[in-house]
C-alpha cells in the first residue's frame, strides 16, 4: 500500500499497458455540472504522481504541470489524460485553464500548450504520433 498524502474526492490510477511499467495517478475534484460551474470556487489544482515500478513507489510530478497565467505561474487542473493505443503518447488536459499537456515518453518529460479553444475529448490518429484531434464539446458548433 502506497501513501499519496493527497487530499482530493477522486483518484483515477492507470497502468500504461503492455511493456511498461509505468502508471499514473492523477488526484483531481470531480467536475462540476455545467450549472454550478459559474457559481462554484475553483477546484483545488488537481496531482499528477508518477510510477516507473508497478505501483511500488510513486513520485509526485504536479510541478511538471504548470501553466503561465498572465506572468503568474499557477499549477494546473488537469480533469483527465488520454493514452495512445500503439505509442508512448500521453495527453492531460486543463479545461479549465484552456490547456493541454503531452508527453511522447510515458510521462517522463511533458510540454504545454495554451489553446483558444476548451479541451474536452481527445483523440489519437493511430499511425501518427503527433497527430490527435481534440472537441471542444461548450462551443455550440463543437469546433
Amino acid at each position: 500500500v502506497n501513501k499519496l498524502n493527497d487530499s482530493h474526492a477522486q483518484l483515477i490510477v492507470h497502468w500504461l499497458g503492455e511493456g511498461t511499467s509505468v502508471m499514473i495517478c492523477l488526484a483531481r475534484e470531480p467536475p462540476a455540472d455545467n450549472d454550478s460551474v459559474a457559481k462554484a470556487p475553483p477546484p483545488q489544482p488537481s496531482r499528477i504522481f508518477v510510477s516507473k515500478d508497478y505501483g511500488d513507489t510513486f513520485v509526485d510530478q504536479t510541478n511538471m504541470f504548470e501553466l503561465e497565467v498572465n506572468g503568474t505561474k499557477i499549477n494546473s487542473t488537469v480533469e483527465q489524460f488520454f493514452t495512445h493505443p500503439k505509442f508512448n503518447t500521453i495527453v492531460f488536459t486543463d479545461p479549465r485553464n484552456k490547456a493541454i499537456f503531452t508527453s511522447e515518453d510515458y510521462g517522463a518529460t511533458v510540454k504545454v500548450r495554451m489553446l483558444n479553444f476548451t479541451p474536452s475529448d481527445v483523440t489519437f490518429y493511430e499511425a501518427d504520433t503527433k497527430m490527435i484531434l481534440i472537441l471542444d464539446k461548450k462551443d455550440p458548433e463543437r469546433k
